[in-house]
């Protein structure tokens, strides 16, 4: 029984491909073969392929979009809760009306001392998620993008190549030991 295989080979900047008969499993001809080569998909004084920007911009986007639904559904669990106003649900600029219930900060450090009333303590909580984690100096760098698996894929990149500063490498030896320790 005859059947046609195709084989295909896709690189990074080429394409080859192969057309075959094959009889009771055995390869009897080639009927066509053929190549394509493309140009490489880099900058031309950098080599840094052409779409990082655009990938980066979508990157960006991708991290205000998660903020946005983030602060969204805690705003309206926070209402259903009754700790922040039903009207801020509704509101095209819900910054305005919280902004009238006190600033964040100035609420938290009241907090340390009295009891906060429900829409405040409200506020405080949504002011957590907007500003939520910690920011070491590599992720301060990257900023709102610390949440993306995208960038923390290369903040871990970053942490796994090995420092070039010679104190800094003494530095985190002297880490290791003590957390050996401990």
């Amino acid at each position: 029984m005859s059947e046609k295989v195709l084989g295909l080979d896709l690189g990074s900047n080429s394409l080859g491909w192969a057309l075959l008969e094959e009889i009771d499993g055995t390869t009897s001809q080639i009927i066509d073969i053929g190549s394509r080569i493309f140009t490489k998909a880099v900058e031309e004084k950098v080599p840094t392929p052409k779409n990082v920007k655009r990938r980066d911009m979508r990157l960006g986007r991708r991290v205000l979009q998660r903020r946005a639904r983030r602060k969204q559904r805690m705003l309206n669990y926070l209402v259903s809760l009754n700790l922040l106003p039903t009207e801020l649900q509704g509101h095209a600029q819900p910054e305005v009306l919280l902004n009238k219930l006190g600033d964040p900060y100035e609420l938290r450090t009241k907090a340390l001392d009295f009891e906060l009333s429900p829409h405040e303590l409200g506020r405080v909580l949504l002011h957590f998620v907007s500003r939520r984690g910690f920011l070491s100096s590599k992720k301060q760098v990257a900023g709102d993008l610390v949440d993306d698996p995208d960038t923390i894929e290369y903040l871990n990149e970053l942490d796994a190549k090995p420092s070039q500063d010679k104190e800094e490498g003494a530095f985190k030896t002297d880490i290791a030991e003590v957390r050996k320790k401990n």
